[in-house]
This record gives C-alpha cells, sequence and structure tokens, in this order.
C-alpha cells in the first residue's frame, strides 16, 4: 500500500501522523528534494525580509521631525549632528540632502533621486527570490505530476494492470503528493513577496516625501538668504 493511501486511511495515534506524513513526503519522490530546499530557501529569506523592513530600522521615529525643525530654524549644525551617528534609509537619505542644503536645487534634487532609487533597490533585496520560489514551486509539483501519471500509465501497458488498482496507485499518489506539496511552497511565498513589497512601497513614499520636504525647505532658505 502506497504512502498516500496509507495516510488517508490510518487513523492517527501519538506520534503516528508525523510517521504517515514523513513516508507521505518520500513517497513524493527524487521532485520533493528540490521543493523541501525552496521551503527552506522560503523561511529564510521570509525571515530575514521580516527583519531587514522593520519600521523602527529605515526610519526611526521622531528623526525627520526633529530636523525639519532644525531647518526651519537654520540651525544646518544641528540638523547634520543628529543623523551624523545614524544609519538608517531615512539617515542617509537626510544626509545626502544635508550635503547639498543651501546650496544648488538642481544638484539637490538629482542627489536625492539617486539616493532614493538606490535605498529602494536596497530595500527590494531579495524579494525576487521569494517571486522565483513562488513561480518555480508549482511548476515542480506539475513535473512530478507529469511523471507520477507517465509511471502510471507505463505500468498499466506493461503489467496489464487496468483491473488492478493497487499497481499504479503509488505513481498516482506521487503525482499529487508533488503537486500538493509544490503549492503548499509557493501560495506562503506569494503572499510574503506582495506583503513585503506593499511594505516597502510605503516606506519608498515616506522617504520621498522626506526629499520632497528637504529640496522645499533648501528653495526657502535660498530665498531667505537671497532677501
Amino acid at each position: 500500500m502506497n504512502a498516500l493511501t496509507t495516510l488517508l486511511t490510518t487513523t492517527p495515534t501519538e506520534g503516528g501522523f508525523l510517521t504517515t506524513l514523513g513516508e507521505l513526503v518520500i513517497g513524493g519522490g527524487v521532485l520533493m528534494i528540490p521543493i523541501a530546499l525552496a521551503s527552506v530557501l522560503l523561511v529564510g529569506l521570509a525571515i530575514e525580509r521580516a527583519w531587514a523592513l522593520r519600521r523602527s530600522s529605515i526610519i526611526p521615529r521622531g528623526l525627520w521631525s526633529d530636523v525639519r525643525a532644525d531647518l526651519q530654524a537654520g540651525r544646518i549644525d544641528d540638523a547634520r549632528g543628529r543623523v551624523s551617528n545614524e544609519d538608517s534609509p531615512l539617515a542617509r537619505t537626510i544626509n545626502a540632502g544635508l550635503a547639498h542644503y543651501g546650496k544648488d536645487a538642481t544638484a539637490l534634487a538629482a542627489t536625492l533621486d539617486e539616493v532614493g532609487m538606490r535605498e529602494a533597490d536596497d530595500l527590494q533585496k531579495h524579494l525576487p527570490g521569494l517571486q522565483g520560489i513562488a513561480s518555480v514551486s508549482p511548476l515542480l509539483g506539475l513535473l512530478g505530476t507529469v511523471v507520477g501519471m507517465i509511471k502510471s500509465f507505463y505500468t498499466i501497458a506493461k503489467e496489464s494492470s487496468i483491473g488492478n488498482p493497487e499497481l499504479f496507485a503509488e505513481p498516482i499518489g506521487q503525482a499529487l503528493v508533488t503537486t500538493a506539496a509544490g503549492l503548499s511552497v509557493a501560495i506562503p511565498a506569494l503572499v510574503l513577496y506582495y506583503t513585503f513589497r506593499g511594505r516597502i512601497r510605503k516606506i519608498v513614499r515616506e522617504l520621498d516625501d522626506v526629499a520632497r520636504g528637504i529640496v522645499t525647505l533648501n528653495g526657502n532658505a535660498v530665498r531667505a538668504g537671497a532677501a
């Protein structure tokens, strides 16, 4: 009796479910190996992105409001001092703006655009990995399905076993197992991809707002100096 039939017909006992689950995974065949590796990679990427995209590490609370107050009061050195020891996307954006503050507005805007694109690229790091897992895992499951069906039809042709379903039940079970495993990895990967992408877009919009605020304050400072 194959692993799939065993799982469906066995009443779980203490430790029994894990045993039949292991048999089910093994029954999926060699294609379960890359699917299992994809699941491990998925967990690693999810933990890394969840930690890296913490708001407190990207946009420290109160930093921009304090710097903005300093700039509005003309305390440029105080503003520079607030971000000199900070290492966050927000601090790097402000630092880039302060490096050209009070100078040519075109150079300031170009610098902030360049920094913004670089920070956006850094925030999106590893997202292609999640997207790749979401795309490849179901294909691996589909390949397992095709392989299992080929084996079942080959068994039927070789053994004339159309009246004996037990002979080709195992390859069909393998086909179903790999399909389910591939989807079980792909669906969480896709959900995480869109979740992180949405979070990144929100963060990038906030950084853009800060950049526009610096440009506006710079323009006000230049006009006040000219007056």
